[in-house]
């Protein structure tokens, strides 16, 4: 067997950290829904939805299958584009930028020659 090179275990570590820091911003959404209304009702669900798809992705790293690769990379390019668009529209916050940061991170270990033969295999 195969073992998982650096870049796919940094890829992996990088995105536990990212659904811990989603789960804290979901307790904060939680909290301030109803202050929010169907804003926060909305925004609430777009978060569910990304951190369940996200840990679906996460958990199957280890089976090396290629569509959870592209599965993450667009997943990845999604959250770029939002926090793209959030920094044009409501400017820079650092949750906006650590989000940016570690998406990118993620897409640039995924992109590697030996994250891409690791989920080839």
């Amino acid at each position: 067997m195969n073992q998982m090179p650096g870049t796919v275990t940094a890829a992996r570590v990088l995105l536990w950290i990212q659904l811990a820091l989603t789960a804290l911003g979901l307790v904060f959404i939680l909290g301030v829904l109803s202050v929010l209304g169907s804003v926060g009702a909305i925004l609430l669900l777009w978060a569910v939805t990304v951190f369940t798809v996200t840990l679906i992705f996460t958990l199957k790293i280890p089976g090396a299958k290629p569509g959870t690769r592209i599965a993450l990379l667009v997943i990845m390019a999604v959250q770029i584009a939002g926090g793209v668009y959030n920094l044009t529209v409501a400017g820079s916050n650092v949750s906006t930028l650590l989000g940016l940061a570690l998406s990118g991170a993620v897409v640039l270990c995924l992109i590697s020659g030996d994250a891409k033969a690791y989920f080839s295999r």
